[in-house]
């Protein structure tokens, strides 16, 4: 993984920082104007994204592209999809691990653009997929001998979002046996409830 540097030291952060204590007023007269609304829009993957309703005007993207090259975002993010370790920060108790979500939508590509990725990202999931059937045999039980019934999910933003997502997809055809209960937030009150 390529070298990272505290965003906070580079100068397109100084920079945005500078501009985020006099935001653009988007209800000043005449701020949300026609021409705005057709220029701040983007198209990518088949959505569209209308973003004239957000604080930004060219010279916030222009620092925005700024602090994405000073800090090597590109760079970062094509060894994190070749399976360069990501979760990780220096100095603090992390994972320490590969980030392989990107390289389980590289398993449908043929021949994957990743391949040692997508191997590793196979791998993974072969581990859950026996995993899961050591659960719904038996194989796999509590100390005392019972069966697990309940999963917690701990996970922040994508983490808890993407399972979340699609447990309640899939709730009609979950085991009635079986609950799952997420936790996204560190505060203690969130395990409690």
């Amino acid at each position: 993984m390529p070298d990272r540097l505290p965003m906070d030291t580079l100068p397109a952060f100084a920079a945005l920082n500078d501009l985020a204590r006099r935001p653009l007023d988007l209800t000043a007269p005449g701020a949300l104007n026609p021409a705005r609304i057709k220029a701040m829009v983007c198209q990518g993957a088949g959505f569209t994204l209308h973003y004239a309703a957000q604080r930004v005007d060219d010279t916030v993207l222009d620092r925005l592209q700024e602090l994405a090259d000073q800090s090597g975002a590109v760079d970062q993010f094509l060894a994190m999809q070749q399976g360069a370790i990501a979760n990780r920060i220096d100095g603090q108790e992390s994972e320490n691990r590969q980030v392989l979500h990107t390289a389980t939508r590289d398993l449908f590509t043929e021949p994957p653009r990743e391949p040692k990725a997508t191997a590793q990202a196979r791998g993974e999931l072969d581990r859950l997929a026996t995993f899961l059937a050591d659960l719904d045999s038996g194989r796999l039980t509590a100390p005392n001998g019972e069966t697990f019934t309940d999963l917690v999910n701990i996970g922040i933003g994508g983490s808890d979002l993407g399972p979340r997502a699609v447990y309640l997809a899939l709730q009609a055809f979950r085991r009635p046996d079986r609950q799952i209960h997420f936790i996204a937030n560190v505060d203690p009150d969130d395990a409690a409830a």
